[in-house]
């Protein structure tokens, strides 16, 4: 009996964290309507902000980019992270998510510290919304330096980085 009090304890924030994140994708594509590509995992721009900003080499690779392509990428990512200072804030978030995750196995009850928790959920929920037309943009301009076959394997590529895709 104690055993299983002990494993509710552990397993309620995991699952609470999982429900918010299930949650937030459907709430902020409703915030933008049905016509919108907003909200987390909807918006492929972010998903391309996200993959070129963790881990460039890598993607531009799948993407047989060339030297002239990097370049531009790069002076494109460079150009929308000086204009769009909060997306620097979004990525403060997200790694303070992540991090949440790789503590919540030790039990208790704290809440986010650094920017988690429901007030760090939000303020995500808000900045990606604020953000959702400038990474539109940045997708498009992306799109626009690719050729036919480079513009299909990033297609690819944003769909299975969504998750459950």
């Amino acid at each position: 009996m104690n055993r299983t009090h002990h494993l509710a304890r552990v397993a309620t924030p995991g699952l609470l964290a999982a429900a918010i994140l299930l949650a937030l994708p459907a709430s902020a594509f409703a915030q933008r309507g049905a016509g919108g590509q907003g909200g987390f995992g909807q918006n492929p721009g972010m998903a391309l902000w996200m993959a070129l900003d963790d881990r460039f080499d890598e993607f531009s690779k799948q993407l047989t980019l060339t030297e002239t392509q990097t370049e531009s990428v790069k002076k494109l990512l460079k150009e929308f992270t000086e204009k769009n200072e909060n997306v620097s804030r979004l990525k403060e978030l997200f790694a303070n998510m992540r991090a949440s995750r790789g503590q919540r196995g030790g039990g208790g009850a704290g809440g986010g510290r650094g920017g988690g928790g429901m007030q760090g959920m939000q303020e995500m929920r808000t900045l990606m919304q604020e953000l959702g037309p400038a990474f539109e943009g940045l997708h498009e301009k992306v799109v626009e330096l690719l050729d036919e076959e480079q513009k299909k394997t990033l297609t690819g590529l944003l769909q299975r980085r969504r998750p459950g895709g």
